[in-house]
């Protein structure tokens, strides 16, 4: 794995931010890997029981906290359900249980009134590789024609050129439909 560049807190709960496919959860799981309850709302069971019943996710953080001794929770694609923030706030506030939070969209969530943990957790920003990451592979035509995204990082032109039309589809779906 590429070392990224990216002061991430060690105690204090806080938010990752930055485009799809930049490395955000990666990186959380190869710096935390000690006591951290996960929380994944891609997966379909989750997002829809946290979604219905986001109080559950509390009871079960309190349960994950108290008998199997965690110390971290990380909830990936934070966006997803923002009714959990209430959630988050009340456990860092009770606990000060140290909170990872990953995400896409800070605007969604800006734009829905969330709450954002003002005061309680830092907030970071992770952009596709930057000169210092990949310095010993840089090639400025290559990026400057297929950017910097961790998942074209070290791929063939072709590879390249099909990751980024299915990005730029995904994308552009995402765009449309949250407007």
């Amino acid at each position: 794995m590429i070392n990224r560049i990216c002061n991430l807190p060690k105690s204090q709960s806080f938010f990752l931010f930055g485009p799809r496919q930049t490395g955000k959860s990666t990186l959380v799981n190869a710096r935390f890997k000690k006591n951290v309850w996960k929380i994944d709302l891609l997966l379909t069971d989750q997002f829809l029981t946290y979604s219905k019943y986001p109080e559950r996710f509390r009871l079960e953080a309190l349960e994950k906290i108290a008998k199997e001794g965690a110390e971290r929770i990380f909830i990936d694609e934070i966006q997803r359900v923002p009714q959990l923030l209430n959630e988050v706030h009340y456990l860092i506030e009770k606990t000060g249980c140290q909170f990872l939070l990953t995400g896409s969209s800070a605007r969604k969530l800006r734009r829905g009134g969330i709450n954002l943990l003002a005061g309680r957790a830092a907030t970071r920003h992770l952009f596709p590789f930057i000169y210092q990451e990949i310095a010993n592979d840089f090639e400025l035509e290559d990026v400057l024609r297929f950017g910097s995204l961790p998942a074209v990082y070290g791929r063939s032109r072709d590879e390249k050129i099909d990751i980024l039309q299915a990005y730029a589809v995904r994308n552009r779906c995402h765009i449309l439909h949250s407007e």
